[in-house]
């Protein structure tokens, strides 16, 4: 899926090193090892000075650290107008465009549909290895999105394509289509400032990642279906799953201002409040456009809502 977040890895590595980042304006770490000139001397760790001492060779990063980052939401719409039939939805959701739609947040991302092939076959099926399981394996008929994004951040450009597999399914109590994305990949390319660029690879993973690979850190499950609340109406309905373990030195997490448990904490809060937006804005222009589609199920809303 791409909510945005699912540039998540990318915004929760960038929140993370800014943090970093910016703290270490100020911060004096006494660290014999990286001041090579004097063994008692405190360590100024400007920006400029910290990218230098990290990127020595004589800097080791045996030691290795994590933060994970979770989320899960289910989000529905506002009920359908009155009187919509299930063979009206079913031909709406139907339609490619609408598929695309939904990893679009909202309409402010491009989406396009890319052609299956043997390396798209292998990730999505080592993604179902080792978290989707065996019934989300690649079948004839699924597809593959491919959603962009540009991310500017103060010294760093980030563009991503996350590439999500996409199963259409049906729903036994509805009888309406389903969709089912995962995510099974991601390609960046990045520029910026040498010190921002270098900790964003760490964090990331980038800077041990095969230049061709598309391999994300990240695990992501989304699912679109159609529901009915208590009085019978029908809802269009998202249910979003996400995790990400960042690796990286564990040397990086000495000069974040938070304790680990807190910055993992503050990042699953941010995770939720990022992909809670990108959800709703993605529900609400489907609504719109579904009634956009059907005006005369707009006309009845609007004389309902006058009466009321």
């Amino acid at each position: 899926m791409n909510f945005g977040s699912k540039n998540l890895p990318a915004l929760l590595c960038l929140r993370i090193l800014m943090m970093g980042y910016s703290f270490t304006r100020a911060l004096i770490l006494a660290r014999p090892s990286l001041n090579r000139n004097s063994a008692s001397t405190p360590y100024i760790a400007s920006p400029s000075c910290l990218w230098s001492k990290l990127s020595d060779e004589e800097v080791t990063f045996d030691k290795n650290s994590s933060l994970t980052f979770t989320a899960d939401l289910i989000i529905s719409s506002d009920p359908l107008p009155d009187r919509t039939t299930q063979q009206e939805v079913a031909v709406f959701l139907l339609q490619p465009e609408i598929r695309n739609h939904l990893v679009s947040s909202g309409g402010t991302r491009h989406v396009r549909e890319v052609p299956r092939d043997t390396e798209f076959d292998v990730l999505w099926n080592k993604c179902c290895d080792r978290e989707y399981g065996a019934e989300n394996k690649p079948e004839p008929d699924d597809t593959i999105l491919v959603a962009d994004n540009v991310i500017q951040f103060p010294g760093l450009q980030l563009t991503n394509e996350v590439y999500n597999g996409v199963k259409r399914v049906v729903d036994p109590s509805t009888g309406l289509p389903t969709y089912k994305f995962f995510l099974i990949g991601e390609e960046r390319s990045i520029s910026g400032l040498p010190p921002v660029v270098y900790m964003f690879n760490t964090l990331t993973g980038a800077n041990k990642k095969k230049s061709n690979s598309l391999e994300t850190q990240a695990v992501a499950i989304s699912t679109f279906r159609v529901t009915k609340n208590g009085g019978g109406s029908l809802l269009f309905t998202f249910e979003v799953s996400f995790r990400i373990v960042l690796v990286f030195p564990a040397l990086l997490l000495k000069i974040l201002p938070l304790s680990k448990e807190k910055t993992e904490s503050q990042g699953s809060a941010s995770v939720s409040h990022t992909l809670s937006k990108s959800v709703e804005d993605s529900i609400k222009s489907l609504y719109d456009t579904f009634l956009i589609q059907n005006p005369q199920r707009k006309a009845k809303e609007a004389q309902s809502a006058s009466v009321d």
